[in-house]
């Protein structure tokens, strides 16, 4: 699991310093895009496997620590991608493929805005996601996460 993490972590670093170099905004490229649909696909199929082991051992929370460390890693690349997307131009159609469809989508002062207030993927459920995503021309331009709706 740490390593996990940690992998992660490098991956962004390197991936991100690299890219800061240049000014002007950019669009993720396909093989960009595919690399962090994987790395979050990568992070439910292990809570899948350990969700399998808990159901047959029996034991719904033994492995509750490995399965919240998984879960902060998740949100951990979320919050990575918030706090870099200055540098990446990152596009509605990206923002689904990595996080999942909304649940509310809105038109506001010519943005278009993702309300997510959870994540209901095959393992992964996450209750209390409360972002809101803005875009103008199809371009994430702000996230924000709100405490309550």
């Amino acid at each position: 699991m740490k390593y996990l993490s940690i992998t992660l972590g490098l991956f962004f670093l390197g991936f991100f310093s690299v890219n800061a170099q240049s000014e002007s905004k950019r669009k993720l490229s396909k093989l960009e895009l595919k690399q962090l649909v994987s790395y979050s696909d990568s992070i439910q199929l292990e809570l899948k496997k350990i969700y399998k082991i808990e159901k047959k051992e029996n034991t719904p929370a033994k492995y509750q620590p490995q399965r919240i460390q998984l879960v902060k890693d998740y949100l951990w690349l979320f919050q990575y991608i918030e706090s870099q997307f200055n540098i990446v131009v990152f596009t509605e159609h990206d923002i689904i493929k990595i996080i999942g469809k909304p649940n509310k989508h809105a038109i506001e002062n010519g943005e278009h805005k993702f309300f997510y207030t959870e994540i209901n993927r095959p393992y992964l459920r996450l209750k209390n996601f409360n972002y809101t995503l803005s875009f103008k021309s199809k371009q994430l331009v702000s996230m924000k996460y709100l405490n309550e709706w």
